[in-house]
């Protein structure tokens, strides 16, 4: 049996996530919390999500529960959606479908550190920029 979850992060509040054991699916939406509550009840599995800020939070506190994460580059998440409208539900699909190859790359979750010295240097980055475009 496998089971595969994928979450795309919408807002910050809103989760999808599609549940694929063979072929049928469901699909339900749950709040960080309930989402995190929902999957400390399931066996370990590999969970997908499009990597960004949020995702990285979302894998450390996976990986607390004894799941999987495995981040996507949203790059290599694109050429599967198969939809011209966005929404959750056509993402969540895609993810699913990248997150079943096996050529896949996929990003490594940063520690807390590792995103506090990003934001550090975004932060640096943007008066350097505007000095830049300035001159």
């Amino acid at each position: 049996m496998r089971l595969l979850v994928s979450i795309w992060v919408r807002t910050l509040s809103i989760f999808i996530v599609r549940i694929i054991v063979g072929r049928p699916f469901t699909v339900k939406k749950f709040t960080r919390p309930k989402l995190i509550e929902f999957l400390a009840t399931c066996p370990a599995t590999t969970i997908a999500m499009e990597a960004c800020g949020g995702s990285h939070f979302m894998a450390r506190k996976l990986e607390e529960l004894g799941h999987f994460p495995k981040l996507i580059s949203p790059q290599f998440v694109r050429p599967f959606v198969k939809k011209q409208q966005k929404n959750d539900f056509v993402d969540a699909e895609a993810i699913c479908e990248a997150a079943s190859r096996p050529s896949m790359r996929f990003v490594q979750p940063r520690t807390e550190s590792q995103q506090a010295m990003r934001a550090l240097h975004r932060v640096r980055e943007s008066p350097v920029q505007d000095k830049v475009k300035n001159n």
